[in-house]
């Protein structure tokens, strides 16, 4: 990423920094998506100031992950259990909020972080659960 705002980078890097920790240490799992939700938020606020397309993809993976988690939650908590929503999904998405704030920290391309939280946030839909459930996505990390 090449924000030329020292301000706004390090302010970025250090609310994704805040955003997985508080993840990591919350049980809940809705508090989890909660707190995931200020991901896209951040990169958002940062996007309008100073744009930069690779703040942009990362703030529509961010927010479209978001999206796919907080609908499956919704359709667990009212009772389908066809496709589950595992806390690990959750954690690892923000062991993925941590390693872009690294990677935005050391102006390294961070294409493979989206593609995995990509990857969690498809494998919470129906397609994406079969999928994985048959062995036809490769377990990430």
């Amino acid at each position: 990423m090449t924000l030329k705002t020292k301000y706004l980078m390090e302010e970025l890097i250090g609310e994704l920094r805040l955003i997985s920790e508080r993840m990591k240490k919350e049980q809940d799992i809705s508090k989890k998506l909660y707190y995931y939700s200020a991901a896209y938020g951040s990169t958002n606020r940062i996007l309008r100031i100073e744009f930069d397309t690779e703040l942009l993809l990362a703030d529509l993976v961010l927010n479209t992950a978001y999206g796919l988690v907080q609908s499956r939650l919704q359709a667990v908590m009212a009772g389908d259990r066809v496709v589950p929503l595992k806390q690990e999904s959750i954690d690892e998405l923000a062991d993925c909020v941590a390693e872009l704030a690294d990677s935005f920290e050391d102006r390294k391309d961070c294409c493979h972080i989206l593609q995995r939280i990509a990857s969690i946030a498809f494998q919470t839909t129906g397609a994406g659960y079969y999928m994985s459930a048959t062995g036809r996505i490769p377990a990430q990390k």
